[in-house]
């Protein structure tokens, strides 16, 4: 048996005028940056308990368009951070 572990890394938004906006503070950008560098404790953790006898690969994926994810795999656990927007148009920033 093969295990895959994919963790999804790197920032997205879907509002790319937003992205724009937002990485133009140093801060959020400098923070945007470390978040994407973070492993995945959760699949790191899973991969730890899987039993020695499993075969297993850890991967992160950066771009999900261009990706080669394992085919060979019998199970894939994947991960991503996700955070939502709110949708407000009063703010000043998306008008």
């Amino acid at each position: 048996m093969r295990i895959g572990f994919l963790a999804i890394t790197g920032l997205r938004v879907a509002n790319e005028e937003l992205l724009d906006f937002a990485m133009k503070f140093q801060a959020l950008s400098l923070r945007a940056t470390q978040i994407a560098s973070l492993p995945s404790l959760g699949l790191l953790t899973l991969a730890g308990m899987t039993p020695k006898h499993i075969e297993q690969e850890y991967l992160e994926i950066a771009d999900t368009e261009n990706c080669q994810i394992p085919l060979d795999c019998d199970v894939v656990a994947f991960t991503a951070l996700a955070a939502t927007e709110k949708n407000d148009s009063t703010c000043p920033a998306l008008s």
